[in-house]
């Protein structure tokens, strides 16, 4: 409980923020309403080409651009500023002012600064959704759909965690967070099937990323079977949990500005 006060707080302050520069908001809002045009024209014009990828539908892609752009609105605004500024705290050794508060260390770190902006990404996905929902969707499915996009948020946190951790041990991985999400805007509105189907180990190391927004959507046509509802549930808890021991051991490894 003391803990969720202290999130809301943070989210008050930044909020504050927010409204004290409200042209990045709008600019934002701009931009997220530009992207999910040009993301729905490009599902569309790829579809008369070929009807399916990889047994999925233009429907069915539709419904993958909305949960990515759901997914990546949440992590934006909930903890992925935090990541950005983590990082070059790290490279300045100054991370103390994290430290030295009477709270958890990665909490203060990676969920100090949110991005209530990018709520908007959060809605245009949802109505993305909205458009492409199969007819005849179960409770049970409904349910599940809702469960594997809290999944999906938690593998994402815990996964950028720990490789955001590396910057301790190497100054030189400054821009880890820009190439994950990097890879995550290029491959994650690529059907998890699609991967699947290629041989190079490199899509088997995406394969996860990719994972943790195809599974929500099959899960809404009801094709997502309870193998791979295990495999993200049980995948989100582990790197959520890797990413905790990842962070406390790489805190050893900190230099700050003042040693």
């Amino acid at each position: 409980m003391r803990y969720i006060k202290i999130y809301f707080a943070f989210v008050s302050a930044n909020l504050k923020e927010l409204l004290s520069y409200r042209a990045n908001f709008y600019s934002t809002v701009i931009t997220t309403l530009a992207w999910t045009a040009v993301s729905i024209i490009a599902v569309l014009i790829y579809s008369e080409q070929a009807p399916t990828l990889s047994g999925w539908s233009r429907q069915e892609l539709i419904g993958l651009t909305g949960v990515f752009s759901i997914v990546t609105g949440t992590c934006y605004t909930l903890f992925l500023s935090s990541f950005f500024s983590l990082t070059e705290k790290i490279r300045k050794g100054t991370l103390d002012y994290d430290l030295i508060k009477p709270l958890d260390s990665q909490f203060t770190a990676t969920v100090s600064k949110t991005s209530i902006n990018n709520l908007a990404r959060v809605v245009a996905g949802i109505v993305l959704t909205i458009i492409a929902w199969p007819s005849g969707v179960s409770v049970i499915n409904f349910i599940k759909f809702i469960f594997l996009l809290i999944f999906a948020c938690i593998a994402l946190y815990g996964s950028w965690v720990t490789l955001v951790s590396l910057n301790f041990f190497s100054q030189r991985l400054g821009n880890i967070v820009d190439f994950l999400l990097e890879i995550f805007d290029q491959m994650g509105k690529t059907p998890s099937d699609t991967l699947k189907e290629a041989n190079a180990w490199i899509f088997t190391f995406l394969l996860p990323f990719v994972m943790t927004l195809s599974f929500p959507v099959k899960s809404l046509w009801g094709k997502l079977s309870i193998l791979e509802t295990s495999e993200l549930v049980i995948g989100g808890l582990a790197l959520f949990i890797l990413g905790r021991l990842f962070w406390q051991f790489s805190l050893k490894h900190y230099s700050s500005a003042s040693s």
